[in-house]
Order: C-alpha cells, then structure tokens, then sequence
C-alpha cells in the first residue's frame, strides 16, 4: 500500500494529485483546490526514495529513467488508484489526474500500459519516456505544458510527445510558455479553464 492522503469533497468528481521530485501527497493540494475546491482529492506519494526525495520510479546515475522500475511502479500506483477510488466510493469516470514533473511522466507510461477510464489529466511538464511501447487508446482529456526554458525537458522529445499521442488518436491540448520547469500563474489558469470544459 502507497502512502495517501484523502481529502473529502462535495461534488462527483476526484483529483488524484501526483507529486513532482521532492513532492509528497500533499504537495498539490493547493493547485488541486484551486482547479475545483469542491472536488474529493486522493495525494499518493512515490515508493522510491533518491537523495533524501520522493519520486515515483528510479532514475540511473547519470539521469536516464529506469524503465523496469518505471514500468514496475506504474502497474503498483494504477492498482493503488483504482483501489483507493474503491475504498473511497468513487467514480473512475470521474477522475482528473493532476500531475507534474514526475507524476505526469509515470501517468503517461500508465496511459501506455493501461487503457484508463479516467475523464481528465492535467499533465505539467511531462518527459519522453518508454518510448518502445505505444500509447493505449484513450478517451480521456489530455492537457499537456511545456516551458520554453525548461532544463529538464527537451523541446524535440516534447514535439516528438504530441506525435505519440496524436498517432494513437488521443486527444490532447498543449499549452506552452517562455519560462522553466516552474509552474506560472498562467499556465494554472489554462489548466482550470480546460478542466471545467
């Protein structure tokens, strides 16, 4: 069983918060609240501990993500949802996944492995990875950013990212910025306005 936190809400719909590097399954409760407050919200924090920080699969030595670790914790964090939406009685087809940086690499990776249920995903500043295994079709809402001045993500691999998902037909909107790895006032905004869609 991962490490969670719940957050009861008031309204049929879930956010399921995963964290970036160094983050916890309390780091995204205030850009949860802010996109709906009244929505239940489910933090899970990462299995993997690297230099003292949370992250949700392992990373070699000189950066390059391990792939049998990433595919290993995504199949334990995608039971560890739909367990946790059963405990809670909650609907799948309710839920927006909310991530960034790391979680949204390993939610993608879940979105090759897995043909979700879940209605949206909020996905900042998410990497290339697993790149031999293609995307599920999906019906799910997919809202994608990328910074301009992002040191972490590579602008072609990001490009090359929108053509993976665009081969399996999966709907996505991007929405970029001039700046870095940081989240802006902004791009928060465009994620609220796409998820109330």
């Amino acid at each position: 069983m991962m490490k969670h936190r719940y957050e009861k809400g008031i309204n049929d719909k879930t956010i399921i918060m995963l964290h970036g590097t160094g983050g916890n399954e309390s780091d995204l409760l205030t850009l949860a609240m802010f996109i709906d407050p009244k929505a239940h919200k489910i933090g899970i924090r990462g299995n993997i501990v690297e230099n003292g920080m949370n992250r949700y699969f392992k990373r070699y030595p000189d950066g390059s993500f391990d792939l049998d670790s990433l595919n290993t914790e995504s199949e334990e964090l995608y039971q560890e949802m739909k367990n946790l939406l059963a405990q809670y009685d909650l609907r799948e087809d309710s839920v927006t996944i909310l991530g960034y940086s790391n979680g949204s690499n390993i939610f993608l990776n879940i979105m090759r492995l897995y043909q979700t249920k879940f209605k949206n995903a909020l996905l900042f500043h998410p990497s290339r990875s697993n790149t031999t295994t293609p995307f599920k079709n999906q019906e799910i809402n997919l809202f994608i950013t990328y910074g301009d001045q992002d040191p972490y993500v590579n602008k072609d691999d990001f490009q090359q990212l929108e053509k993976d998902l665009g081969q399996e037909g999966i709907q996505f909107t991007t929405y970029s910025h001039q700046f870095g790895h940081s989240l802006t006032q902004d791009e928060l905004e465009h994620a609220r306005i796409f998820y109330g869609k």
